[in-house]
Parts: C-alpha cells; sequence; structure tokens
C-alpha cells in the first residue's frame, strides 16, 4: 500500500475510518471501497485541513506506478458519491481549483483497539490475513485446521509452494443442493469473477462462454481443467438460503489436484461482491502477481450493486451468444431489465449497444433497420458516457464500427483498445479478423482467428464462420464448405448460409448453390435476403439466364441500401452478363463500403470477363495498395 498516515480510528460525520483493520464503516456497516481509494481517503483524513497537491496525492498512493491524473480524479468522485454530504451541506472533500484537494470534516482520532507492533507505524494493514503468517500457520496448525475448516465461517487454508502458471479457469459454482439450484447465480458469481481476473495481464482466463458447459453438480474440477488447458482452476460450491448465502471456494492445480488456497464465507446476498472482492485479492495473492494502479483500480471496481441487475445482465450475455434473432431479442429485454435495476450499470448498457448492431446486421427486416442501427448509436454513446475506460465498452464500439459502419479502420482502433484494457476478451480478436480478410489480409485474419481461439477454444461458431470466410476468400472452397456447414449446425440461417450459398456453387455444385440461395431470398432479415438475391442474380448470370439475372438486380437497385457483400455479388453478375462498366462500378461500391479483398477479387472466377479490362487491373492496384497501407499501420508484431 503506498499511503503514510496515522495508525488510527478516525471519526467524522457518522463515518468511522479504521486504517489498521482498513475498513470504512457508515453508522456501524461496512462500506465498500477499492484499495487505492481507501488509500486516497485515509491520506486526505490523516492529512485534514491541509491542502494536498494533486502531485502530491498521487505520488502517496501510487508511489511505485506511473499513473496518469484521472485515475486521482475517479478515486475523489467514488469518495464524494460514497461519502455524500456533511451536515450543513458541505463536501467532505474540498477541491483547490488547479491545486488539489483537502478534508474539511471535524475528524476525532483514537487508538485502534490492538496492533501488531511488527508492523511498521502509520502503514495500513490488509483485512485478509498475509500469506506469509497463514503458510506459517498451515504448518503449525495443519491438524486443527483441517478438523475445523468446513464447520466456521469464513475459515481459509493455504497451501505451499505457490504456483508459477498464469492459466486459469474459474468453474461456474455447484450447488450443495440439486433441488435448489440456481443457475444464474451458479455461473454468474464465476462470470463475475472471469470480468474482475481478466483484468490482470499476467493471468490468462478461459471467457464465461468456455467454461458455461461445465454448470451444475457433478463436474470434475480437474477432467475440466485439462479439458480447457489451464494450469489452475478455481473450484466453489454456493448455497442460498433466504437471504443467506454460503460459498465454499478452492484454487487447484489441474497437474496434481492438489488445493493451493481454499476459503469459505457465509455472507448476506448483499454482501455478495465482497465475496468477489476477497477471492479476487487472493488469487492475486497466491500467484504472487505484481499489478500496477490501473489493474488494481479495474481488479476491484463494482460495475453494479444490485445483485438482480447483475443476474439479469448476465442472463443477457448468455442469450446473445446464441446468434439468433429470438435469442438476441430476448438478450436486449434482459439488459433493458437490468438498467432498470441499476440504470448507472454501464457493461448492461454496452450489451445493448452489441445486441442492436447485432440485430441491424443479422436479423432487422428492412423497415426495422434504421431503428436498430439508431440504437446502437445512442447505445455506444451512452455506455461511453457512463465508463469511457472499460473494455466492454470499447469492444461494443468495435462491434457497431464492425456490423453497422464497416469502418475496418475503427475497428481496428477499437479493438485493440479493448485488449489493451482486457487481454482475456475473445471477440476483440474476432472484430479484428474481419477487418483483416474484408481489407485482403488473410494471413493476418487468420492470426486473430487462433489468438481468439486460445481465449476461448470452445467457441466454434465464430471460430468456424471467420476460418469458413478466409478459405472463401483464399479459394478453398473444400474448406469453406466444410466450416460454413457446421455453422449452419450449430446456429440460425443468417450467420453463414449466404456465404454456405456461393461457396458450393465455387466448389462445384451450382444446383445446390441455387437452391440454397433461392431459400434465402425469402429470409426476413434484410441483409440475408439482399445478399441471397444478389447471389442468385450472379448464378443465374454465369448459367446463361440474363432475363432472370437482371429482373433480380433492377429489384436489388431498388432498395434503399446494400451491403458491401450484395454489391460484390451485383458486380459479379454484371460480369457474367459482360456489362465491364457495371461491374466495375459496384465494384467500385462495394471496395468503397468495406469490402477490399485483393486475394478474393484476384482469384474469382466470376469475374473473368474483367480479365482484360485495364480498368479493372487498375482497380486490383488500387485494392492491393488499401491492404499494404493497412498490414503497415496495424498489424500487430506478435
Amino acid at each position: 500500500m503506498g499511503g503514510n498516515y496515522e495508525s488510527c480510528i478516525y471519526e467524522f460525520g457518522n463515518f468511522e475510518l479504521d486504517t489498521l483493520e482498513h475498513r470504512l464503516l457508515h453508522e456501524g456497516k461496512p462500506v465498500q471501497l477499492t484499495p487505492k481509494a481507501f488509500e486516497t481517503l485515509a491520506i486526505l483524513v490523516d492529512r485534514r485541513g491541509h491542502v494536498l497537491s494533486k502531485d502530491e496525492l498521487m505520488q502517496l498512493v501510487w508511489p511505485d506506478s506511473f499513473v496518469e491524473e484521472s485515475g486521482l480524479t475517479r478515486n475523489i468522485s467514488v469518495l464524494r458519491k460514497t461519502l455524500g454530504r456533511q451536515k450543513g451541506g458541505e463536501e467532505f472533500i474540498e477541491t483547490i481549483p488547479k491545486i488539489g484537494y483537502r478534508f474539511t470534516a471535524d475528524v476525532n482520532c483514537r487508538s485502534p483497539r490492538s496492533q501488531d507492533d511488527s508492523r511498521r507505524p502509520g502503514r495500513p494493514v490488509s483485512s485478509v490475513v498475509p500469506y506469509r503468517l497463514l503458510v506459517g500457520a498451515l504448518f503449525v496448525g495443519i491438524v486443527i485446521l483441517a478438523v475445523t475448516v468446513y464447520r466456521r465461517p469464513n475459515a481459509e487454508i493455504k497451501s505451499s509452494p505457490a504456483p508459477t502458471t498464469r492459466t486459469l479457469a474459474v468453474l461456474p459454482f455447484r450447488p450443495l443442493d440439486a433441488n435448489s439450484s440456481d443457475p444464474n447465480l451458479e455461473i454468474g458469481l464465476a462470470d463475475a469473477l472471469i470480468t474482475r481476473l481478466s483484468n490482470l495481464k499476467q493471468l490468462s482466463l478461459r471467457p464465461t462462454s468456455a467454461v458455461r458447459k461445465f454448470v451444475g453438480p457433478g463436474t470434475d474440477p480437474i477432467a475440466a481443467g485439462n479439458e480447457l488447458g489451464v494450469e489452475t482452476v478455481l473450484d466453489g460450491t454456493i448455497h442460498r438460503e433466504a437471504d443467506r448465502v454460503l460459498v465454499s471456494v478452492q484454487l487447484i492445480r489441474v497437474s496434481d489436484g492438489v488445493p493451493i488456497w481454499a476459503h469459505r464465507f457465509v455472507e448476506t446476498m448483499s454482501d455478495l461482491f465482497r465475496i468477489q472482492d476477497s477471492i479476487s485479492e487472493r488469487v492475486v495473492s497466491v500467484f504472487q502477481l505484481k499489478i500496477d494502479a490501473e489493474e488494481q483500480e479495474r481488479l476491484f471496481r463494482r460495475y453494479t450493486e444490485n445483485t438482480q441487475a447483475f443476474e439479469t445482465y448476465l442472463r443477457g450475455r448468455s442469450l446473445l451468444a446464441q446468434y439468433t434473432r429470438e435469442n438476441t431479442l430476448a438478450a436486449i429485454e434482459a439488459f433493458e431489465e437490468a438498467l432498470i435495476y441499476d440504470p448507472n450499470y454501464s457493461l448492461a448498457r454496452s450489451g445493448l449497444a452489441m445486441a442492436s448492431s447485432e440485430m441491424y446486421l443479422r436479423f432487422a427486416e428492412e423497415v426495422e433497420a434504421k431503428n436498430w442501427a439508431d440504437r446502437a448509436d445512442n447505445e455506444i454513446a451512452k455506455a461511453l458516457e457512463l465508463d469511457a475506460d472499460l473494455a466492454e465498452t470499447h469492444q461494443a464500439l468495435a462491434a457497431v464500427y464492425r456490423k453497422k459502419d464497416f469502418n475496418w479502420e475503427k475497428v481496428l482502433e477499437e479493438s485493440a483498445r479493448a485488449l489493451e484494457l482486457n487481454p482475456n476478451l475473445e471477440q476483440p480478436h474476432y472484430f479484428r479478423a474481419a477487418a483483416f480478410y474484408h481489407l485482403g489480409l488473410l494471413d493476418e485474419a487468420m492470426s486473430e482467428t487462433e489468438r481468439a481461439e486460445a481465449v476461448d477454444p470452445k467457441n466454434r461458431i465464430d471460430s468456424l464462420r471467420a476460418r469458413g470466410v478466409i478459405a472463401l476468400f483464399d479459394h478453398r472452397y473444400s474448406d469453406a464448405v466444410a466450416s460454413f456447414e457446421e455453422v449452419q449446425r450449430l446456429s440460425s440461417k443468417p450467420i453463414a448460409d449466404p456465404y454456405l450459398a456461393i461457396t458450393y456453387f465455387y466448389n462445384g455444385d451450382p444446383q445446390r448453390a441455387e437452391k440454397l440461395a433461392a431459400e434465402l431470398v425469402n429470409s426476413p432479415s434484410r441483409s440475408t435476403s439482399a445478399r441471397a438475391e444478389a447471389i442468385l442474380a450472379s448464378l443465374l448470370a454465369a448459367k446463361g439466364d440474363r432475363n432472370r439475372a437482371k429482373r433480380i438486380i433492377r429489384g436489388l437497385e431498388a432498395r434503399e441500401s446494400l451491403d458491401h457483400h450484395a454489391a460484390y455479388s451485383v458486380a459479379a453478375a454484371f460480369a457474367q452478363l459482360r456489362e465491364s462498366e457495371k461491374a466495375l462500378f459496384w465494384l467500385r461500391r462495394a471496395a468503397a463500403d468495406g469490402l477490399s479483398c485483393y486475394p478474393l477479387f484476384s482469384g474469382d472466377r466470376l469475374l473473368e470477363p474483367l480479365r482484360s479490362d485495364e480498368r479493372f487491373a487498375a482497380f486490383l492496384n488500387d485494392t492491393y495498395a488499401v491492404g499494404e497501407l493497412t498490414r503497415r499501420k496495424y498489424v500487430r508484431s506478435d
């Protein structure tokens, strides 16, 4: 801990600040603060009445780290919200413009109830027993501890040595009684811990989507750890009785099944977030992680204090991952419900932005497309206003740019920012893969896909779809067919079927391609039907059915909007109709709207009639140059 202040119990207003026990009480009830927010408050109270400059405060709170001034500003904002106002209406913490802050309330200091003389005076002490003391206690009292650990609330065991591994899976908590199982709570606590711990760059976490299959009793944590490819699992049980919750947790080394750390909590439901704090703190301690101030702040950040908001948000996340219209709409309802419970729940707002952009791209009918586009923009603006430094907010912003705007430069930038804040996210890698394959950088797209697969090997839909598109654009048609057919089995038609239809054609099965495209024309999804019509026009033109092809194209030209894939297939149809001028117009339109893929263009046999046209050669040169510029600017060196 960074600050120097007196070891004392400070009393001010209706608050008690116990620096020895590292605890803030309001009218006798604990108030939760992150470690750095507590440090900030303790220093200000200790030096009450005096102005502390921002630089001085930052040096005291973060003595060994470089932290931007915004970190201190956030702490002050959190403290003001927590403390409220004094009886006279004044803020407890006064801002001195252009200088710093001063604590203004009257303060009484009394001696703490007990103090360990071996500790350095003035240094705050964590409420969790230090690791070295627990190890010593283990050797002294192992027998007594083994007998009593499960009889006492909040009992803890530890073993030595701490692991050197940095790969971890947090498994869904198992019910003690199968008849009283609460899947939302069981996966909810695991998801909260995954969200918190994923902010630590030294840990590689499996995402919630990867561990969700282990919900329920009967899970073997060692088998799960081996299947997930991690060296350590966090496994536990949870039981709810009215407003009380009992949580037992242990950190297990997968290689030999040895528990590295274990603990038992008995708390009220309202203290569920405090359990998350304690578990997160112990994971950091057991792994002996060195985390900077920014990571520490994110680790202990609470995105909501409302357990109902949290549970409904989690339901929304689960539904959104199913990739169907019905589940996406249900996810939106869940996120909206979470925001009723907590209007400032930034994760739920980001979820709404992602779901709205998914509705726009995949599932919206023609008459509702603009409404979903507008909502995606509105929700991401609100999410940014709530928390512009949240990884999930930047992930959602990347989703909007990827699924609504096809702005690949912004997709790459926002995905990179999300991964900088949380390297354990998978979706930003898939967003980057999409940007790269649309711009013709197929090797780079595959690298990002593999990075995403390393984070979550169980997300087969996104993985197979990305691999299928890369194979299609690289003219490896049998590989593309295999991938898209598996996506078709696992998901809904708008996800991969338009790609599958054209891939059947390239793979030598034009009848099957035409049949699937004709079926998809009737899809309620605006984008799916438009892409299918354009593909059907190109297939009909390729087999010489000029009249039907032209009739379909006239209908497409009358539509308000066509995305780049539909525009590309219209270009292919005009190429087969030997109308080069129109083919080049639609190719340029596709490229301007987000599909500028040199490998696809240069090897597509539907564009063969354009090969002798100098304008087509110039177009190919332009698309190649776009890819190279992107490679130099955005391709990661790792």
